[in-house]
């Protein structure tokens, strides 16, 4: 067998896994062009069909109106504020803040200061992140907001009752509605990230926030709100979710959804009595219509393993513990392995980490909080000049 030479200005692109031929370099270089374009208007279609599952009806005014203002002892400047979340007079229309600006005294009166959303887990509130916005506020010049997601804190419309009643409810009501009602809720997850989304509204909204350097961290519930919101929203320029990121597909294809399925359980024994009868069990395949309908498109294009590369090249800290029955590690490889892909593509493989605390199953750690505060203060803090008095 006689080989021919490659021609000058020619390339074997049996290299590229394209078959045993040659391509002049201008003609290469205009496929690897389109390639580009393609790959990147494939990024974009993806983060606006996202956008799309998130979007709710939505007002053009955030029409804030501050309920209460004063400074604490250390000059914290705090605020609780409610803005329009969507249209409409509903009990999740209207979404309450906890602000907490840095003292005058410590920080630059003349700058723009970065801020950062922090989301509350299950069965709290924004006053369970209190003591994270103080910090943040005083020791890093920071604004700092916390919002109640959805059907949780001063939204539950029914607080007499069991703490989550409203929220199970909520769920049961989106899940009976049915794919077919394209107005209906998505209370897990994907209304809260609508909310966060909002957030950033309200931020961009003020003369003393740095529009440029937004990051949002979450814990748990508020963990995937942020992961999710941040996959379709760019303006979220640093990323730090705990304990929330996870395979929803992974979980379901491999059985091992019951921890997950346990800390909304009463929409899946309802989604189990609809299809098979009282009593019935839950099962994988009930698992799965659960989240077909309340979070449409999370088993598939918006799981993990496609969403996370959405968030490149912002830097995104991911914290799970390594024992997690929510958040199994193993579930997260590929995810993982496709994110790292992009950053290290991007020349960017330090602005993404991911963390799995040792010994640690669903947990909300001192160690993740200390991380996530020195990933802002890498990534999100940058120039902030800090004026301390000693």
């Amino acid at each position: 067998n006689v080989q021919t030479p490659t021609p000058p200005n020619m390339i074997g692109v049996s290299t590229l896994g394209l078959g045993a031929a040659t391509i002049a370099l201008p003609v290469l270089a205009a496929m690897l062009t389109a390639w580009v374009r393609r790959s990147t208007s494939g990024t974009e279609r993806l983060r606006s069909k996202l956008l799309m599952a998130l979007q709710r009806p939505s007002p053009k005014a955030l029409s804030p109106a501050v309920v209460e203002a004063w400074d604490d002892e250390d000059g914290i400047r705090w605020q609780r504020l409610v803005i329009a979340s969507e249209s409409g007079n509903g009990s999740q229309s209207r979404l309450p803040l906890l602000i907490a600006r840095p003292p005058l005294s410590k920080c630059s009166k003349a700058m723009r200061l970065p801020a950062v959303i922090f989301a509350h887990p299950t069965g709290s509130g924004k006053e369970t992140c209190k003591p994270y916005l103080k910090h943040y506020a005083s020791s890093r010049c920071r604004i700092t907001v916390s919002p109640d997601l959805r059907y949780h804190g001063e939204r539950n419309p029914k607080p007499k009752g069991t703490p989550l009643q409203a929220y199970y409810e909520a769920l049961i009501d989106a899940w009976r509605a049915g794919s077919a009602d394209s107005s209906r809720e998505h209370p897990f997850v994907f209304d809260m990230a609508w909310d966060v989304m909002r957030v950033v509204d309200y931020l961009h909204s003020q003369d003393d926030v740095d529009t440029t350097r937004i990051g949002a961290t979450g814990i748990s519930l508020g963990g995937m709100a942020t992961w999710i919101a941040g996959a379709a929203d760019t303006r979220i320029s640093v990323l730090a979710p705990a304990i929330g990121v996870q395979s929803f597909g992974y979980a379901v294809n491999t059985d091992k959804w019951q921890a997950r399925v346990a800390t909304i359980q009463p929409v899946f024994d309802a989604a189990a009595t609809d299809r098979k009868g009282p009593g019935a069990a839950v099962d994988a395949a009930t698992v799965a219509a659960v989240w077909d309908v309340i979070t449409p498109g999370l088993l598939q294009e918006f799981d993990a393993p496609m969403s996370l590369p959405l968030i490149a090249p912002r830097p995104l800290l991911i914290s799970n513990g390594e024992l997690d029955p929510r958040c199994w590690k193993d579930g997260l490889e590929t995810a993982l392995e496709s994110t790292r892909k992009v950053y290290a593509a991007a020349g960017i493989s330090g602005h993404f980490e991911a963390f799995f605390e040792k010994g640690v199953a669903h947990k909300f750690t001192d160690a993740m909080a200390a991380r996530i505060d020195e990933w802002f203060a890498v990534h999100l803090d940058s120039d902030v000049i800090s004026e301390r008095t000693g």
